[in-house]
């Protein structure tokens, strides 16, 4: 596989599955890459690849080599400890310590590694085979082309840090297969240490066809390039693209480029996986841009944009919209401050998940559904419509929560601040056979009343027995109409000598 700059890991392999496996597995490659002391675990940091695990012949003039490096290829031995690898204990070497690692430098060469007793394996008569290793990868600055016909399986990451496989794919979804490269929509972080193990063999009730599964850190890989056991889209298994006479048979396993390898193993049973989570699964964020701002560890996010899953989304509304909801399939998120969801939820940083690549999650917001403690008489103007005429009008929340009462004739009819308009109470008349008032509203921009009673818009009456006493017992009906004249009917308020009629 190529690891690098504008190559790819060549894993002429592949990878584990995530049963219990037993203890009688054959390992035909185990390279940890430390010093054991027995003459073939000797590794030593700086040691040129090429002389790790080598064994000298019997006359003692020549070496036989499992690395086999080309001439200019710098790949050594180095220390550095990786025992923060996230998967912890579930490594491909089991109590394997951890001070030395491949570095890979081929110089545009190819590093090929034998499977011990130059086995050569029939994995669509004998397989699965696994080939199970930690990488640090390192970003293409392009895609490879792979000119070889006897690869079975590649690995990558492209110069925007996701994932790519080497595999053969049906464009059309017929018969015809052809080699491609796929971006698997994982990101690939290039300082952490990821377990990859990739899984060779036949794959069930596809008509014969081999393939390769695989997992990242314990996690069995779907993609809409990869079919399942029913040859069809999407899938786990990746179709082989090689169509050499050898198209089955795995010998060796071959690297260019630069990276790092840690703990290569070849095997027909690997080591069991940890209950992992997804690894640096990519989703799609889905907003309306113009109500809501999203960052991420301070960069801007725009809409229809990825974000690795386990991000913290930063999102802020704009004035008098409220974040409502995350939602789509497979999506979870916590909350780390500003509850989703709840009223006047302007701003929040929620962490947000997804099981598996391909997910969209959806963030909606609206406009504010409650106003805030302390809004006084204010809240006896519904919000939704208090909300959306500031936002038309470019009023601003602390504008409106400070001036709101000198702004109230201009929402009440629905016109830019300023306008002012006015309701005027025209006349009364009383019908004292009916004991009925008849209350005439105009306002002073002979404006329709249609809109002004759903906006909260009222007449207000209040009574006493005697002039000596206070008004009370407020009454309210809604102001309405069809035309710029509104005419209220009104039953005596019972016995009350006097009435007091406002509007507002």
């Amino acid at each position: 596989m190529n690891l690098t700059s504008k190559r790819l890991v060549q894993f002429v392999a592949g990878c584990a599955s995530l049963c219990v496996l037993t203890a009688s597995a054959t390992d035909y490659v185990s390279d940890s890459f430390e010093s054991g002391g027995d003459g073939l675990t000797n590794g030593v940091s700086g040691m040129p690849i090429g002389q790790y695990k080598s064994i000298p012949s019997q006359d003692g003039n020549s070496t036989s080599y499992v690395w086999q490096a080309q001439s200019g290829d710098a790949s050594c031995l180095t220390n550095i400890d990786n025992s923060s690898f996230s998967g912890g204990e579930f490594r491909p070497i089991t109590n394997a310590t951890h001070d030395l690692v491949l570095n890979l430098a081929t110089e545009g060469q190819t590093l090929t590694r034998a499977l011990d007793g130059n086995a050569t394996n029939d994995f669509y008569n004998n397989g699965p085979y696994y080939v199970d290793s930690l990488i640090q990868f390192t970003p293409s600055e392009d895609n490879p082309t792979i000119s070889d016909s006897s690869v079975k399986a590649a690995l990558f990451v492209n110069a925007s840090s996701n994932l790519c496989v080497y595999h053969s794919y049906t464009p059309d979804g017929g018969g015809t297969f052809v080699a491609t490269n796929s971006d698997l929509n994982v990101h690939i972080d290039p300082t952490s240490w990821y377990r990859v193990t990739i899984k060779l063999g036949q794959i069930p009730e596809a008509g014969g066809k081999t393939g390769y599964q695989l997992f990242l850190n314990g996690m069995l890989v779907t993609n809409d390039a990869a079919i399942d056991e029913t040859a069809s889209h999407p899938g786990t298994w990746f179709v082989n693209p090689a169509t050499s006479l050898d198209a089955t048979l795995l010998s060796s396993v071959s690297f260019q480029g630069t990276g790092m390898i840690d703990e290569l193993v070849v095997t027909d049973s690997p080591a069991p996986f940890s209950s992992a989570t997804p690894t640096g699964v990519l989703l799609t964020l889905a907003f309306d841009p113009t109500k809501l701002f999203v960052s991420v560890d301070g960069s801007t996010v725009n809409s229809n944009d990825t974000v690795v899953s386990g991000s913290t989304l930063v999102m802020n509304t704009v004035d008098w919209y409220q974040i409502n909801s995350i939602t789509g399939d497979g999506v979870t998120y916590d909350n780390v401050d500003g509850t989703i969801g709840a009223a006047l939820c302007t701003n929040s940083a929620t962490t947000v998940h997804a099981d598996a690549a391909g997910r969209t999650a959806t963030i909606a917001v609206g406009l504010f559904s409650g106003w805030p403690e302390g809004s006084g008489t204010y809240t006896n103007y519904p919000m939704s419509q208090v909300a959306t005429w500031a936002s038309m009008h470019g009023v601003s929340v602390s504008d409106a929560y400070a001036n709101m009462g000198s702004y109230l004739d201009d929402y009440l009819f629905n016109v830019d601040p300023g306008t002012d308009p006015k309701l005027v109470i025209a006349s009364i008349s009383v019908d004292n056979n009916n004991n009925q008032y008849t209350v005439v509203v105009t306002n002073t921009l002979n404006a329709a009343f249609s809109d002004v009673g759903s906006r909260g818009g009222k007449l207000f009456y209040e009574t006493t027995d005697s002039l000596s006493q206070n008004f009370g017992g407020t009454t309210n009906v809604d102001i309405t109409a069809t035309g710029s004249v509104s005419t209220n009917t009104i039953s005596m308020p019972g016995s009350s000598v006097f009435i007091k009629f406002f509007v507002q």
